[in-house]
């Protein structure tokens, strides 16, 4: 009596695994010195090439003080004037430029006048210009925000609101080793609103200044300071705030 044929089944190879292409160096894992319970991927397995003796003692320093050589330094590590180039760079004029838009998405109910959402877009362009003067930096930015009309706000109304001209300037100073402090000051003028076509009292024209100072606790834990009161309000924002914060950096940075 003829046995029943076996079906084999093959196993697929994983979709995550693919089969190495001629010519490609495939990329290890360095440990990291230092650190005992951390690996360090590189994307890219480049050579090092010849360092010279100032570029050497940068990277020995790196590992002295953060226990690894940053990704973004080894990865110019082929090409030594290259590297001293991105070394030497520092800081001096910096102009630029931003868009932020907000979309009617949220919970929203016309019933309630406190909502998750506005029921309306908002359009804000920003244009900022940042100085450095040794370990001083100025930055000043100035923005302008649109808003659309909102067709269903409270009850039913219609809800107009003119554009928020907006400025903030920052005076910051680093004082080495990760500590670094912020004077800061910011300045609303405008958004008064109209409801079915009466205009409100309720147009803006506030400042505020306020400071802040980083404490680094370890290359990936530092603390932050942070406080702030009105120094003239005509609309709302006539507050008083503090606070401090707790930040964690994953990784082995750039």
């Amino acid at each position: 009596m003829p046995q029943p044929s076996k079906t084999v089944l093959k196993k697929r190879p994983s979709p995550t695994k693919h089969a190495p292409v001629a010519g490609r160096k495939k990329a290890t894992a360095l440990p990291r010195q230092g650190v005992d319970d951390d690996t360090e991927f590189m994307a890219l397995d480049i050579p090092r090439g010849k360092l010279s003796a100032e570029m050497q003692a940068y990277f020995d320093k790196c590992e002295e003080k953060l226990g690894y050589v940053p990704n973004v330094l080894r990865s110019y590590g082929f090409d030594d004037a290259k590297l001293q180039a991105f070394a030497d760079y520092r800081q001096d004029l910096i102009i630029g430029a931003s868009v932020q838009v907000s979309a009617p998405v949220g919970q929203y109910d016309s019933s309630k006048l406190v909502n998750l959402g506005a029921n309306r877009w908002f359009i804000k362009p920003d244009i900022g210009i940042s100085k450095a003067l040794g370990p001083l930096t100025l930055e000043l930015s100035a923005g302008v925000t649109f808003f659309t009309r909102n067709d269903d706000y409270f009850g039913g109304k219609t809800l107009e609101q003119d554009p928020v001209y907006s400025t903030q300037a920052h005076v910051t100073f680093n004082f080495g080793n990760g500590v670094w402090g912020a004077l800061d000051g910011t300045y609303d003028y405008g958004g008064r609103t109209t409801v079915n076509g009466v205009r409100s009292d309720d147009k803006q024209g506030n400042s505020r200044v306020g400071a802040t100072l980083a404490l680094p606790v370890n290359r990936n834990q530092s603390i932050k300071l942070y406080g702030s009161t009105g120094v003239s309000t005509r609309s709302g924002s006539d507050y008083n705030l503090g606070g401090i914060a707790w930040q964690y950096r994953w990784g082995s940075g750039l």
